[in-house]
């Protein structure tokens, strides 16, 4: 019997460490001056997102561009390679047939990144240049807040891009690491706000798609306690209530719903469900 319940709980032990890696979600934020990075780590993949622009040094100067390098993998001593990945933003449109056979190579080190082999011809201008060395910025740097939120925000509009073709999978694992890692006291600025609340309204709703109302419900908790105005969100945390089974919540929720709609004067967008279900049925 003492045997059965030490392995029990050396399964139980397993398991714990098996979600507490799966929930791992980080994010490390690079700079090299012309040009920033972001290294995202979402249940133990990795993706490399650069954006930047040409050289300074007089004359014109070319647009920005921006990368994404998808599911790099070990290949030598702190040395990784990926491939680009199709990404769509107000900086970059790159569908899979620009990015096809393109690839990218990383080394890590501590506190600093040496990129190398980005193969951007064809979709940068030529005077840009990924390659070089990026030192990693500390949470405590005046630039990590603005590059956080700058990649945040070009993550999101390719999140909407994504959940517009029914992609959420994909959404929620681009939007996961920028969720889970900001600081809460950006939300005091409009610009923090701005970029977070719609970013993490917009992962709930993914999440909501995918079925998995519990990560949902947990996300629309905090945008409705950021921002109790924001009339989307009492629905969706109404609906995925519901999907629980937490039928009282759901109902208050449905009512907050109703009565902000009604205040705008926009009872006809109402869906019936709403109604019925706040009725009780």
């Amino acid at each position: 019997m003492k045997w059965v319940i030490r392995v029990a709980f050396l399964w139980i032990l397993f398991f714990c460490w098996v979600s507490a890696f799966a929930a791992d979600s980080r994010i490390s934020l690079f700079s090299r001056g012309t040009a920033d990075a972001a290294l995202l780590i979402n249940e133990g993949k990795k993706t490399l997102l650069i954006a930047g622009g040409a050289p300074p040094g007089g004359g014109a100067t070319s647009a920005d561009c921006f990368v994404k390098v998808d599911v790099l993998s070990k290949k030598g001593d702190s040395y990784y390679e990926g491939k680009l990945s199709a990404v769509h933003n107000s900086i970059a449109n790159l569908d899979e047939r620009y990015v096809a056979g393109r690839h990218a190579g990383v080394y890590m080190f501590h506190q600093s990144i040496r990129v190398g082999g980005v193969q951007i011809g064809g979709l940068c201008a030529d005077d840009i240049d990924f390659s070089g060395r990026y030192l990693e910025l500390g949470k405590e740097d005046r630039r990590y807040r603005e590059v956080f939120l700058y990649y945040a925000g070009m993550m999101h509009e390719n999140a909407i891009y994504l959940i517009g073709i029914n992609d959420f999978e994909s959404a929620v694992r681009d939007l996961r690491p920028f969720a889970d890692n900001y600081s809460s006291d950006w939300l005091d600025s409009k610009e923090g706000r701005e970029v977070l609340v719609p970013l993490i309204g917009d992962y709930g709703f993914a999440a909501q798609s995918l079925g998995d109302d519990t990560r949902a419900v947990s996300v629309f908790e905090k945008i409705v306690k950021i921002d109790p105005k924001r009339v989307v969100t009492w629905l969706n945390l109404a609906d995925s209530y519901w999907n629980l089974g937490v039928l009282a919540k759901a109902k208050d929720a449905y009512g907050r719903y109703i009565s902000m709609m009604n205040a705008r004067g926009l009872m006809s967008q109402i869906p019936p469900r709403a109604y019925s279900r706040t009725a009780g049925d």
